[in-house]
């Protein structure tokens, strides 16, 4: 079982969690009311939990949507076939694509997204993505007590010091994947969605939407792809086993972790850091967003975060409380807000 929190992501083993889990449960049990309809039925579930669900079952516990819903979302088809394999251990692409969007679209947006999750091309990936992918793994391994942004920075460190890449060197996400073997695709689907990554152990392929919130923009496909990337690095294997759906609305861990990468993976700390003037006032730091945004080919945002988020974690004592202000407000100039407040400290 992989317990997640802000500062750990570790394994126990699932007997363990499942005794705690069912311990849990009967102490709840014991707080259930069984005169009233709903305790009567929390009460029969928890009764019966050792006995197999039903495909129907299945697919309502994998997506974690109503059945009406779930029909309306296979609109002609049969609901089942369409949702794919009953399985508890392995749910469908498409199972996972609507649990991650559930809370985040409404159900017409929904059924377009699931239709770009089971038509989407994937592409065999290159051996030596397989090996450098293993490789990130192991370094991850390491990194056991970090943060979650803090792990995203040093997996970007760690990938531009493998593929020899200068810290100044301007990187293009796009290339080093298709360079890879992964397929990047163009589409047009709903704004909240930038993108749709889809993978199996062998291939894997990318949809990136043009009319998304922040990927309708250069620097928004780049910061998407490169978030993108971090995720068919590490995230694979557990956190992510087939589907990411970028847009939904979560703070996983993971999310924070693939965040803090594309930002150190565009911009590295180390050039905001020679680029920064001596006194840091507003009127000093606006110049600079600027160029290092042209320069790095990145949202005015991410640019401010990374500045901001050097000067929390080296203790700068010129970061006084107006131009922490100004940094946390800055607006992208490049066509409307960036979601990046997961690079703060």
């Amino acid at each position: 079982m992989r317990v997640v929190s802000e500062t750990a992501d570790i394994l126990v083993p699932l007997s363990e969690a499942m005794e705690t889990l069912e311990k849990l449960g009967n102490e709840i049990q014991r707080t259930v009311s069984p005169h009233s309809p709903r305790g009567q039925h929390i009460l029969e579930a928890w009764r019966n939990r050792d006995k197999a669900p039903s495909p129907e079952e299945i697919i309502l516990l994998n997506t974690g949507i109503p059945l009406e819903r779930l029909r309306t979302l296979a609109a002609n088809d049969d609901w089942i076939g369409y949702f794919g394999s009953a399985s508890l251990e392995n749910p469908s692409p498409l199972q996972i694509a609507a649990r991650m969007t559930r809370f985040a679209l409404f159900e017409q947006d929904q059924r377009q997204v699931l239709e770009r999750v089971a038509r989407m091309r994937l592409s065999a990936l290159d051996s030596a993505f397989v090996r450098l992918r293993a490789q990130a793994e192991q370094e991850v391994a390491g990194f056991d007590g970090v943060r979650a942004y803090e792990q995203g920075y040093r997996l970007a460190q760690w990938l531009r010091r493998k593929l020899t890449i200068t810290d100044s060197t301007l990187v293009d996400p796009k290339r080093y994947l298709e360079q890879w073997g992964v397929t990047v695709t163009n589409t047009q689907i709903c704004d909240s969605v930038d993108a749709i990554a889809r993978w199996d152990e062998e291939r894997a392929g990318i949809l990136l939407n043009q009319g998304g919130l922040r990927a309708q923009f250069p620097w928004g496909r780049r910061s998407t792809l490169a978030h993108e990337l971090a995720h068919l690095l590490v995230d694979t294997r557990h956190a992510l086993p087939a589907v990411e759906v970028l847009g939904r609305r979560t703070d996983a861990f993971w999310e924070k972790r693939a965040n803090a990468f594309a930002a150190e993976f565009l911009l590295p700390a180390s050039q905001v850091k020679l680029l920064l003037p001596d006194i840091i006032r507003p009127e000093t730091i606006q110049p600079i967003l600027h160029d290092i945004s042209e320069h790095f080919e990145v949202g005015h945002i991410l640019a401010a975060r990374q500045i901001q988020n050097l000067l929390i974690r080296e203790e700068d004592g010129r970061l006084d409380r107006e131009t922490r202000t100004y940094l946390e407000q800055v607006g992208d100039r490049h066509g409307g807000p960036q979601a990046n407040h997961w690079l703060q400290v």
